[in-house]
């Protein structure tokens, strides 16, 4: 697998690959994920443009997610997000990340994000650590398919040591249509994190 460039703490899976096995709600005893279930031979489904087909894309909804991050959460580690159909963006957690990073995402029919701690490679054959799952199923089909785009805001938390996360939560913020942010310019700075665009 390639891993592009880091731009702003930001991870874009590069690689070609059919079919995802892991299972984000399996966990070992020890409460650590337990690896992931893919047949030989099989590689994850990474959405990126240039990697999946088409057909694949159109059947999602693209979403930005602006991600909450604590300070404490460095190292040689990545955090990403998945849906059944394969893997999102990642946030490189070695490289200085900023209070907020937003990234790009697809939302599946099921209309839920499953958040995942990866190595610092991001590679997700072998996730380290299931974070949370937001539930997004509140989300009508109209919200997801705003001419604008869709912002959903998630917020991690969790204490973070040696590559673990103790107790780790995902929380669904605000969730606003840019349209909506744009005609705010302080909602527009507390949601995403960023200055409003003059």
């Amino acid at each position: 697998m390639r891993v592009a460039p880091v731009v702003a703490g930001v991870i874009l899976l590069l690689t070609a690959g059919v079919g995802c096995a892991v299972d984000p709600g399996s966990f070992s005893s020890e409460g650590a994920p337990a690896g992931p279930t893919e047949a030989p031979g099989e590689q994850p489904v990474l959405l990126n443009p240039e990697d999946v087909d088409a057909s694949v894309l159109d059947r999602l909804d693209s979403v930005w997610i602006p991600i909450g991050v604590p300070s404490d959460w460095r190292g040689p580690y990545t955090v990403c997000t998945k849906i059944d159909e394969g893997w999102n963006e990642c946030l490189d957690l070695a490289a200085p990340v900023p209070p907020v990073v937003q990234l790009g995402a697809y939302l599946g029919k099921e209309r839920t994000l499953d958040v995942w701690l990866l190595d610092q490679n991001a590679d997700p054959r072998e996730p380290l650590q299931h974070l949370g799952r937001a539930d997004l199923s509140f989300l009508s089909e109209e919200r997801l398919t705003a001419r604008s785009g869709l912002v959903i805001r998630l917020e991690l938390a969790g204490s973070f040591s040696s590559g673990w996360v103790q107790d780790p939560t995902v929380t669904v913020g605000e969730v606003a249509t840019w349209n909506d942010l744009l005609a705010d310019p302080a909602r527009y700075e507390a949601v995403t994190g960023d200055a409003y665009p003059t």
